[in-house]
């Protein structure tokens, strides 16, 4: 809980677990419960949040067939679920995000408004700092972003074969998780999205931005990696190793 100009707010986090990490291959099970240390990676995304004492309540959104794993895996590597809750996720990314959503609304006291931080599960390096961060840049703007500048050029092609543009790479930023939102601001623009919208706009930054909402950038850390591709589980443990 925090309190902004006078009001108070409720701080949700949503680790968003729903998807199966196809492009994880050589595993059968969903990336985020491959294990990363001495626990699984989605569970080191959780226990970020459950560190901070600014978020009232963290909800895991993981695949329908796996919610019962997943609560029993909280519980045995989480020192305490009390401010963990659970709910099955969508056939996408915007379907686990509303029931993320509709999950933070049954705990908002009637008539308030929070700050909801959404992150990807697969993405087990977020610091306190970002976590800070983007708590206060969404309570003052309604939305923010995590991202760093790009390091490397970006090209972009229309066709995947000629190089269309190269655009300056000084104005260009990788984008991370936690995004996060007033609560009120991404519950009114998710609920306005027209049917032929739901398949273009699959991030929930681009969603404000279709709705004329500006979304503020937080600075994240090289390190906040996602992980994909199996080589990135070992990189993930040398960064394990090094910084947390």
């Amino acid at each position: 809980m925090i309190v902004y100009e006078g009001k108070q707010l409720s701080v949700f986090a949503l680790v968003l677990g729903g998807g199966s990490g196809r492009r994880m291959t050589g595993t059968e099970m969903p990336k985020q419960y491959l294990m990363l240390g001495e626990r699984p990676v989605i569970l080191h995304s959780v226990q970020r949040f459950l560190d901070n004492a600014q978020v009232d309540r963290v909800i895991m959104v993981c695949p329908a067939d796996h919610l019962e794993y997943t609560e029993s895996l909280a519980a045995k590597y989480l020192t305490d679920t009390s401010r963990v809750s659970f709910t099955a996720g969508g056939a996408d990314r915007n379907a686990s995000l509303m029931k993320g959503m509709l999950a933070a609304k049954a705990f908002m006291p009637a008539g308030g408004d929070a700050v909801v931080l959404t992150h990807d599960a697969a993405r087990p390096f977020l610091t306190d700092r970002i976590i800070a961060e983007n708590i206060a840049s969404a309570a003052a703007y309604g939305a923010c972003t995590t991202a760093v500048p790009a390091v490397d050029t970006i090209m972009r092609s229309e066709d995947g074969q000629v190089i269309s543009e190269i655009p300056k790479r000084s104005l260009m930023y990788q984008v991370q998780t936690p995004q996060s939102f007033r609560f009120s601001v991404l519950f009114q623009a998710m609920n306005s999205l027209k049917q032929e919208e739901l398949g273009v706009l699959t991030d929930a930054c681009g969603i404000l931005q279709a709705r004329g909402v500006p979304v503020r950038l937080v600075m994240g850390e090289n390190y906040n990696i996602k992980l994909t591709y199996p080589q990135d589980m070992i990189t993930a443990e040398g960064i394990l190793k090094s910084f947390f």
